[in-house]
């Protein structure tokens, strides 16, 4: 929800001739989704009219067969939202940007892969991972390949969104749930169910805050409906908003409790101290390595003594968080200047069509014939 997002604020205050055009497995109207979002395949007609190719994200270099909801039949999952459209554009002589990409490293093994993942890095103009790990991995699978860490890109919302007065949907938000005074965010997952005396004795040392159970990932089951009572007054959340209004929720809180990689970088990056709670529903992973060096942020079984100093902080943003938000910018700087400097390549003629026939081989052929077409990307 956020990255595309993001991407056209932060590239289109660069050179107002940037659109960001979504792309994803499925298609989205602007009236089912807060934007529009063209479905995966129609690739080969699209990526020729393109002068560059943006892969983010998230957690989004994998190999396994899992997806939250369901996909067109001829969608050949995970690959078709993150290499295919790389190769794809590589292909077409389009600049690919890997922007602070996220790599599952415990994803299953794909070897038919290799050879196409390795040739489509080799042939992008610039490869941002997220955390070590992930740049770690790609290294193995392309040792020439320059690969640098980016933030994440969750880090340019306090940029973007900056709290001044309070929106109209804050606004009727509160007035919704008749919440009045400090209120805390806890994510409505089943995740803080093992929390639950932790999460009371934070709320309670904080003040005897309010909580707000608030759906944050919906595609991973977050629910207020299932959510067993705290001991503090509790206002439920229920619908799934805006991520525009979710920022400013947590933005404007006095404690983030939640498992969520960016709904801890927003808190870090408003300045509200975040309490994180270890994520079951999603593949367990190092990427959460990237929060371990900000002081806004402990982990719910820290110790008393820890929780109380994150409690006792004050309600600011650290040094830490400052320098990787101006960290953000230099890198959406270079990303508008390798779009903006692209001179498009003389048109192919054929070029939908080959990318038409190299989408439906990856999507129809079995995984051990698969790497015969590798070269396509070379």
């Amino acid at each position: 929800m956020l990255f595309p997002v993001l991407a056209q604020a932060a590239l289109g205050a660069r050179d107002s001739r940037i659109e960001v055009v979504p792309i994803s497995p499925n298609g989205k109207s602007i009236g089912s989704w807060p934007f529009a979002v063209q479905p995966a395949e129609r690739l080969p007609e699209l990526i020729p009219e393109l002068d560059a190719m943006m892969i983010g994200g998230g957690q989004i270099v994998r190999f396994d067969k899992s997806y939250p909801v369901s996909v067109p039949p001829k969608s050949s999952i995970p690959i078709c939202y993150w290499l295919m459209p790389a190769a794809m554009a590589a292909m077409a002589g389009k600049p690919v940007v890997w922007n602070g990409v996220g790599v599952w490293t415990d994803s299953p093994q794909a070897p038919w892969y290799s050879d196409l993942f390795r040739s489509t890095l080799m042939a992008s103009r610039s490869i941002g991972v997220r955390d070590e790990a992930s740049r770690a991995y790609l290294k193995r699978i392309a040792p020439g390949a320059e690969i640098g860490l980016v933030p994440d890109t969750a880090f340019s919302l306090s940029k973007i969104w900056p709290l001044a007065a309070e929106t109209n949907d804050f606004v009727a938000w509160r007035a919704s749930l008749d919440l009045h005074g400090p209120y805390a965010v806890v994510q409505a997952t089943a995740a803080m169910e093992p929390y639950r005396a932790a999460i009371n004795a934070a709320l309670q040392a904080k003040g005897r805050l309010a909580a707000v159970l608030l759906p944050i990932c919906w595609c991973h089951g977050d629910r207020t409906q299932s959510f067993s009572a705290l001991d503090a007054r509790m206002h439920a959340s229920e619908a799934w908003l805006p991520a525009r209004l979710i920022s400013e929720i947590i933005g404007r809180s006095a404690l983030v409790i939640t498992s969520s990689l960016h709904a801890s970088i927003t808190g870090l990056v408003y300045g509200v101290p975040v309490i994180r709670v270890p994520a079951f529903q999603v593949p367990t992973d190092q990427k959460y390595e990237l929060l371990r060096d900000y002081e806004g942020i402990v982990e719910v079984s820290a110790t008393a003594v820890a929780v109380a100093r994150l409690l006792n902080r004050n309600h600011g943003v650290e040094r830490a968080v400052v320098d990787t938000i101006a960290r953000v910018d230099r890198h959406w700087d270079d990303v508008a200047e390798m779009i903006s400097g692209t001179r498009p390549p003389q048109q192919d003629p054929g070029m939908t069509t080959k990318l038409q026939m190299f989408w439906k081989e990856c999507a129809e052929l079995d995984p051990q014939t698969r790497s015969t077409f590798a070269g396509h990307a070379r």
